[in-house]
């Protein structure tokens, strides 16, 4: 999933509860006043605006692209991409997420107490080994210890860096630096990619009925219509894709009404409270007639 779209990337999603046309996209955007970044691109002005998604928002793209990405590729492996380092393909950081620009800098920040160490005089190997077991002992400098763990874009706040990982950061760097490429642009780690497992429309197709079958039903009834060679899930296995990797509204597709829908979908809660008396107004249309008292 891209951490920016275009109006037109959004457009073609069509998600439920979104205006339907370029013009009514436009002024939700302005009056939500959405993040954007600007990219090159070929029309008028030579560059075009790519918007953060909200978080309901983002859930719900999430949901319409795995159903996309279901019915097209229905072979898929269930598989989850481990994290990498970008040492040969930069990214565009203007595009990256806070948490891939947080990585990426104390990543940076460990890389550079290796060369600092360097040019102290300590060879190469000698200060990396070096940075890694003061990491693993927690006595590294305290601003430097802190992030260690950042840099793992792993779990757990104990986990230390390896070898062959400072390794690769100084490399990557290295290289960056001498090509005129952002250092941040390759270490940043690339977005974790759930890929669809092959049961999955099948389960979505069977689940969104409006009688709404039970989970048990449903793998009842599963094997008769997956394809060929594709075995069924088990109940935990199912369960955990319908309720971790599937969004809400998607989940109630079928099962719901329009109507109930409408209830679970994303929404923009207005505040009030600092509005005084006649900042706002609203009309049906006809002629106000008022008399007011003059200013002065």
């Amino acid at each position: 999933m891209k951490n920016h779209y275009s109006i037109a990337d959004i457009l073609v999603l069509k998600i439920d509860g979104l205006p339907t046309t370029r013009r009514g996209l436009d002024k939700l955007i302005s009056r939500e006043a959405w993040d954007f970044v600007e990219v090159p691109s070929r029309g008028a002005g030579g560059v075009r605006r790519e918007y953060a998604l909200p978080t309901a928002l983002a859930q719900a793209v999430q949901s319409q692209l795995m159903k996309q990405a279901v019915d097209a590729a229905p072979n898929m492996p269930a598989v989850v991409a481990t994290h990498e380092v970008a040492v040969a393909q930069p990214v565009n950081t203007s595009a990256l997420a806070d948490w891939q620009r947080q990585c990426a800098e104390a990543c940076l920040v460990l890389v550079r107490e290796v060369e600092q160490r360097v040019r102290a005089g300590v060879k190469k190997t000698k200060a990396l080994e070096s940075v890694v077991a003061e990491a693993a002992a927690g006595v590294l400098p305290e601003s430097t210890q802190g992030l260690v763990s950042l840099a793992n874009a792993r779990a757990g706040a104990d986990r230390s860096i390896s070898r062959r990982s400072l390794f690769e950061w100084v490399g990557a760097v290295a290289a960056a630096e001498s090509a005129g490429v952002s250092a941040i642009a390759v270490l940043a780690p690339k977005p974790r990619v759930a890929k669809i497992p092959d049961w999955a429309g099948a389960l979505l197709k069977m689940w969104g009925q409006p009688q709404k079958p039970s989970l048990v039903v449903v793998l009842e009834l599963l094997p008769e219509v997956l394809p060929k060679g594709v075995p069924c899930p088990s109940y935990s296995q199912a369960y955990r894709f319908i309720n971790e990797s599937v969004g809400a509204v998607e989940r109630e597709k079928g099962r719901m009404g329009s109507r109930e829908l409408k209830n679970i979908q994303g929404f923009v809660r207005r505040d009030t409270t600092l509005l005084l008396p006649t900042d706002v107004y609203t009309a049906d249309g006809h002629c106000f007639d008022a008399e007011v008292s003059h200013p002065i």
